[in-house]
């Protein structure tokens, strides 16, 4: 996922993450001459499968969600800074969640959560 977490007007990166110790994200932040900095690493949870972007709390900054398809959960991380996260919150799912994205579903002016399950019996 790219957009600027920062806060610089560059584009950084955002990729989940299925290296020890656990799974997680993967922050690297653009410098504008295509060049990236070193990664941050932000654990959530057994197999990540992808991120997604939006503003969960209304502070007008970018935060994460993953879904986590081995043990049913999605992990929200909200940004504390530019470029920064503070810690997680992790709600459980049905079902194993394979997509998760965040926008207002309900016109309340507010980032909902919807997320959509791997389903390997079809």
């Amino acid at each position: 996922m790219l957009s600027d977490l920062d806060g610089d007007g560059d584009l950084d990166v955002v990729v989940a993450s299925r290296t020890s110790p656990a799974g997680g994200f993967v922050t690297l932040f653009g410098n504008g001459t295509g060049s990236l900095s070193g990664p941050s690493y932000y654990p959530c949870g057994d197999l990540p499968h992808m991120v997604a972007l939006g503003d969960v709390n209304g502070d007008g900054r970018l935060d994460v969600a993953v879904p986590n398809l081995v043990g049913n959960t999605v992990t929200v991380y909200l940004a504390t800074g530019p470029g920064t996260f503070g810690s997680s919150t992790t709600w459980s799912t049905e079902r194993a969640p394979w997509f998760v994205a965040l926008g207002d579903v309900n016109g309340d002016g507010r980032a909902d959560m919807a997320a959509s399950s791997y389903d390997d019996n079809s």
